[in-house]
């Protein structure tokens, strides 16, 4: 049998496991029942974003079962594996992996996807390639740039699937059944629940994890996260601290901005602050897909904003 694990990510962006489900095969009806079990276990409450293999059965189960509700994502980790089939000539290219693997994980704008996409078609002369013509058909299903809108939790889709299955496989061999797995998963969710005790326990010790004394936001920010969240939100304002900034107008009570790393960021992302709402919002997207401020909006809470309220008052 088939085995589905469902992994989720928890607060302290670790694992934790939705449930586990056997199919006989891999036909749309199988799917269909898998999701629709999930679905009722679950309240019938939906999952914003859900992150699979390149499989036209589990595409079709997640529409007839989720319908529009969901952001249906293809786990980039097995795109590359199938790369290496379709387009292994072009892989063994100096520079195509790089490239190719750029597209797949890094792009922050449809602008810059499109850039890169054509460079590589124009560099590579694999414009007509069948394989890449269909992978840049569906690219809102992997490129990053297309998925900003829906919530992930910022992680990459294979990082969660292959740590569920080396959790359980190594637990197991050939020879063992059904009942064994039942209890080697028991053991593997009570593992993955008393870790994340532990992280909880640790969160509220204290977190003594500060790069910068007396900033008043970091202070704040620390009594509210959890240590793992705290550590991305402050890699965040730290990489804000190196961004150049100019006005790009203002239209009250909204004051907007553009920001880049001099030498190193192709585009410029656009942050608007509202002075009355204290509402603040980026073309990066970051906050909507993982739920902390961007390094742009830090940049500009933490400094323009200082200045707009010092000649204010």
């Amino acid at each position: 049998m088939i085995c589905a694990p469902f992994v989720g990510m928890n607060h302290h962006g670790k694992n934790v496991m939705f449930g586990m489900g056997f199919i006989l095969n891999e036909r749309t009806e199988s799917f269909d029942w898998l999701f629709d079990t999930f679905l009722h276990s679950m309240g019938r409450k939906s999952p914003i974003t859900i992150m699979t293999d390149q499989a036209q059965a589990i595409a079709a189960g997640i529409r007839n079962i989720f319908l529009s509700t969901v952001h249906h994502r293809l786990c980039v980790w097995h795109l590359e594996q199938n790369s290496k089939k379709h387009i292994g000539a072009l892989r063994a290219l100096e520079g195509f992996t790089d490239l190719f693997g750029y597209l797949l994980k890094y792009c922050e704008t449809p602008a810059e996807f499109e850039y890169f996409w054509k460079r590589m078609c124009h560099k590579y002369k694999c414009e007509n390639d069948d394989w890449l013509c269909d992978l840049y058909k569906i690219k809102e299903m992997w490129c990053p740039a297309y998925s900003k809108k829906y919530w992930s939790g910022g992680i990459l889709p294979y990082q969660r699937s292959e740590t569920t299955n080396k959790s359980v496989s190594q637990r197991l061999n050939k020879t063992q059944g059904l009942c064994d797995f039942y209890h080697v998963f028991l053991d593997v969710v009570s593992e993955w629940r008393s870790k994340e005790g532990g992280r909880d326990y640790n969160t509220l010790r204290g977190n003594r994890h500060l790069a910068f004394a007396n900033i008043g936001i970091l202070v704040h920010a620390r009594s509210l996260y959890t240590i793992q969240a705290y550590v991305l939100f402050e890699e965040e304002f730290i990489r804000g601290t190196t961004y150049d900034h100019v006005d790009n107008g203002l239209c009250f009570p909204e004051y907007s901005y553009l920001l880049w790393r001099p030498g190193k960021d192709i585009i410029k992302h656009e942050v608007v602050f509202n002075k009355e709402t204290h509402a603040v919002c980026c073309t990066c997207m970051y906050f909507t897909k993982t739920g902390l401020l961007c390094s742009h909006s830090l940049r500009v809470i933490f400094c323009i904003v200082c200045v707009i309220f010092h000649k204010s008052i």
